[in-house]
């Protein structure tokens, strides 16, 4: 095991879940590898959640960078997804309660007839076992209770899905898809519905989340083998933001929490990312309500430490 360290510095690292592992587990796993397990001063939390049957990309934020969080969880998503026909569960997933069906299962000219339909979905009816929280209570813990739980429908967005795969299972047929869609959209949901739809219970038997936003599955570690240099600049968290660059008198300033010229930053230009001298993220900004300045929302970097001078004798 590496050596414990101090603070980890705010940056931001992919991983590879594998199936088994909650997201809170693949997060304890990154720590102890980086050597940061059980120190104070060591933040760290995913941006996103993959159900522990799940497998894939896991954006964990390490360091002061876990305050960035809400640049991340918004990102679109892409994923590949099992959905096997013949079955339902409690959990719109094969880890729930199954419940086999005797329904005429469907043919693949079927089921991409009915993907069409559902690519121009603008809603969805979360599962029941979900973070959902109805009446101020998560849904899951309420199914747990022996509550019967409505899940109210909410807002999603496709923009793409394709069916690459099509085979035979045991059980029955299997659709593997290909989906791009806004975040909060829930595939368990999906293979659900797409079993409604043709006329035959479905569940997600498997799935793997490929990309968030910009960033791919593509070449990540599993969480327990992260190292150091796997550790990314939190700037590239907001690099789809405008940029004012500091100089030394400005970034003490915003480190203190005042406000700085907004220079030729638009009024309406929502969040700013301030960079140092050195390029490194210093904080998170949004202009004033008269448009004039630039006021420190969300401050990474520490003060600038103080120059000692040696003593004359």
């Amino acid at each position: 095991m590496p050596a414990v360290t101090d603070q980890l510095p705010a940056g931001f690292i992919l991983v590879d879940k594998p199936e088994g592992p909650s997201s809170h587990s693949a997060v304890q796993a990154v720590r102890r590898a980086l050597g940061a397990s059980g120190r104070r001063g060591t933040r760290a939390g995913h941006a996103g959640t993959l159900d522990p049957f799940a497998t894939g990309l896991l954006v964990v934020l390490v360091g002061r960078a876990t305050r960035l969080m809400p640049w991340v969880v918004g990102h679109d998503k892409r994923y590949l997804v099992d959905v096997r026909f013949g079955a339902a569960s409690d959990t719109d997933d094969a880890t729930g309660t199954i419940m086999a069906s005797d329904a005429d299962r469907p043919e693949e000219p079927q089921v991409q007839a009915a993907l069409a339909q559902l690519a121009a979905s603008t809603s969805q009816v979360p599962p029941a076992v979900s973070a959902i929280h109805v009446d101020g209570v998560r849904a899951y813990r309420r199914v747990r209770r022996g509550e019967v739980v409505e899940v109210p429908r909410r807002a999603v967005r496709f923009d793409a899905i394709e069916l690459v795969a099509w085979r035979e299972d045991d059980t029955g047929p299997v659709a593997v898809l290909d989906v791009r869609c806004g975040t909060g959209t829930y595939m368990r949901a999906l293979a659900r519905d797409l079993g409604e739809a043709v006329g035959c219970p479905a569940l997600c038997s498997a799935l793997r989340r490929l990309e968030v936003g910009e960033w791919t599955v593509a070449g990540a570690p599993a969480p327990d083998a992260v190292t150091r240099a796997d550790l990314r600049d939190a700037s590239a968290i907001v690099a789809d933001r405008p940029v004012v660059r500091l100089d030394a008198t400005g970034r003490d300033d915003v480190v203190a929490g005042r406000r700085i010229d907004i220079g030729e930053v638009a009024p309406d230009a929502g969040a700013v990312a301030l960079l140092g001298p050195d390029g490194a993220l210093v904080a998170m900004a949004e202009p004033t309500s008269d448009g004039t300045l630039l006021q420190p929302r969300t401050v990474l970097a520490d003060p600038t430490p103080p120059v000692v001078r040696g003593s004359h004798a």
